[in-house]
């Protein structure tokens, strides 16, 4: 049902709308049920505590924390600062995200055991909001990731990817949709032009 082609967990939650500057467009997370559809399928461990009973405001913070990403994200695609405002609302979803964290055991296939943070159930975004700022916080601290950052150039697409070609030059989120309208696009257009 979803599509992951952003190359990060914080960039696939921004593409599940897609966007026409800072309006949605195609909004594919109508309600806790297409959320709880798109943490499975991200393979997010708190998945299941979606499905079980959601918080009132679940949707009204999955479109905030969207919103929020993508006015941070966006302009660091484009080689820009994100505004002050953005910022701001980013660092308290940070804190939200942290102070609610636990640390938990949790065991390798090497012999080491290690930690790793987890959200309970009863966390204000059951866990999976938490884990996409943690990801957003993550993907922000690593310079190669960020220098990779692209914006589809897609006709009212705005998602968001990572660009692993061996050139860094891939302007499409997926070459099958965005990029092939595109080309189909210029082509007729140097044919009338011929």
């Amino acid at each position: 049902m979803f599509t992951f082609v952003g190359g990060a967990l914080c960039l696939d939650f921004v593409n599940t709308s897609s966007w026409n500057g800072d309006a949605e467009i195609n909004d594919r997370l109508t309600d806790a049920g297409a959320l709880a559809t798109w943490a499975r399928e991200a393979k997010i461990p708190e998945a299941r505590a979606l499905a079980a009973s959601p918080p009132a405001s679940l949707m009204n913070d999955t479109k905030r924390l969207r919103l929020v990403l993508r006015r941070v994200l966006v302009p660091l695609a484009h080689g820009q600062e994100p505004p002050e405002p953005a910022l701001r609302a980013f660092e308290r979803e940070a804190k939200r995200t942290l102070s609610a964290a636990q640390l938990s055991p949790r065991s390798a296939s090497s012999t080491k055991p290690r930690l790793a943070l987890v959200w309970p159930e009863d966390a204000a975004g059951c866990g999976v909001l938490e884990r996409v700022t943690w990801s957003a916080l993550a993907f922000v601290r690593s310079r190669r990731r960020l220098h990779a950052l692209r914006e589809c150039e897609g006709d009212a697409c705005g998602w968001l990817f990572v660009d692993t070609s061996r050139n860094h030059l891939r302007r499409w989120c997926e070459m099958r949709t965005c990029g092939g309208a595109a080309k189909a696009r210029a082509f007729r257009a140097r044919q009338r032009g011929a």
